[in-house]
């Protein structure tokens, strides 16, 4: 989103914050990069931090948050904890002065959102939402088509985004107190392809199905725009990089993500 600090040349130095199955996921897919390497990792926990860091080879693990943000040899660091963590995760990294990738959901409300971006930007440290799908191939064809003007006017965009799980209340997707429900967990997808194609709506609609266990079991979201809105440009932060836009979409929330990552250079 933002950020004004400086690095050296040479890969990027990875911190991961959270042990789950995505950060696992990324710890992976960070060795396929080229330009990133994990230095740490951390949890609340030292033996969970200390078992991820075998499975990942991951180099040094910290029991605390706060060790892996005061290393100077971390300079970017990945959230993945629970959705209602992000926000705090992310003050104290913002606040160590580290770039911030979070998992999405960003945060589970737009107070939140705001708050963290207004911090990042105080600070001059990067800070995004790690909604991969904007990076898929297909996803970077269609921005530049957008950027063409190949597409034409597009008046209506549709997205869905459904997946089936056994009911378990003790699992997090069921659990309102770790931001469980279908919103927060699958509806930043077709929200965020929204965002991408056509922009910031003008009136957001939405009405949801509750789950016995108080999560969303179903949203549906219909997004409306204005002419003006829906003339698709690029941001001035992504000036030079294929980008996006918003509409209507079927079931979930938002998200906005930059072109390029990797290298250590000027966010």
């Amino acid at each position: 989103m933002t950020g004004t600090k400086t690095y050296k040349p040479g890969p990027l130095r990875w911190g991961i914050i959270g042990t789950g199955g995505i950060a696992g996921q990324f710890a992976d897919d960070l060795r396929h990069s080229g330009e990133g390497e994990l230095v740490a990792v951390a949890s609340r926990s030292t033996a969970r931090a200390e078992a991820f860091a075998a499975r990942t080879a991951a180099p040094r693990s910290h029991g605390t948050h706060a060790a892996l943000l005061e290393s100077d040899d971390v300079d970017a660091v990945y959230i993945a904890v629970p959705h209602p963590a992000h926000r705090d995760v992310a003050v104290a990294a913002i606040e160590a002065g580290k770039a911030v990738l979070v998992e999405k959901p960003f945060t589970v409300n737009r107070a939140q959102a705001e708050e963290l971006v207004k911090l990042a930007r105080s600070r001059g440290v990067f800070l995004m939402e790690a909604m991969w799908t904007r990076f898929l191939p297909h996803m970077v064809r269609i921005r530049e088509l957008l950027a063409q003007g190949r597409l034409g006017d597009v008046r209506l965009v549709t997205a869905e985004h459904g997946v089936w799980f056994r009911r378990n209340p003790a699992h997090r997707m069921f659990d309102p107190h770790l931001g469980g429900g279908a919103l927060l967990d699958l509806g930043v997808y077709p929200l965020s392809f929204m965002s991408m194609v056509l922009g910031r709506p003008s009136s957001v609609l939405a009405t949801s199905h509750a789950g016995d266990t108080g999560v969303d079991a179903q949203t549906a979201v219909v997004l409306g725009y204005t002419k003006a809105a829906r003339r698709w440009r690029p941001p001035p932060w992504r000036r030079g990089c294929p980008t996006g836009r918003r509409s209507r979409a079927r079931r979930r929330a938002s998200t906005s993500t930059p072109c390029g990552t990797g290298r250590r250079r000027s966010p």
